[in-house]
């Protein structure tokens, strides 16, 4: 039987779906890498490599989830900590199981 070309559908990932993935992934943080942007963003503002966890585990996406050029979930999370709001740029990627913080920032409270 001659093989077709099938469509392939990508499958958006929800918010909460992004949540849960990125928390679970969290709980163990070996599996959190920081790149050299964050690590000094953090520094500069800081920013503890806890806070940033806590953010991944029990904050609110406040930037939904978009696929980037390399497949991996991008999302913006926010967590008030410490008295004040902390962000994260992460991504998510799936195929090695661990977030990347791109970058980690304070927020103003809403």
């Amino acid at each position: 039987m001659p093989m077709t070309a099938q469509k392939v559908v990508a499958f958006r990932l929800t918010d909460a779906a992004a949540k849960r993935l990125m928390s679970k992934i969290a709980d163990n943080s070996a599996n959190v890498i920081f790149t050299e942007h964050a690590v000094k963003q953090m520094k500069k503002r800081k920013i503890t490599r806890t806070q940033v966890i806590d953010c991944l585990k029990k904050g609110r996406i406040v930037e939904s989830p978009f696929l980037d050029r390399y497949g991996m979930w991008k999302v913006t999370v926010e967590r008030y900590s410490c008295g004040e709001t902390i962000g994260c740029g992460v991504a998510i990627d799936n195929s090695r199981i661990r977030n990347i913080v791109i970058t980690a920032f304070r927020a103003s409270r809403s």
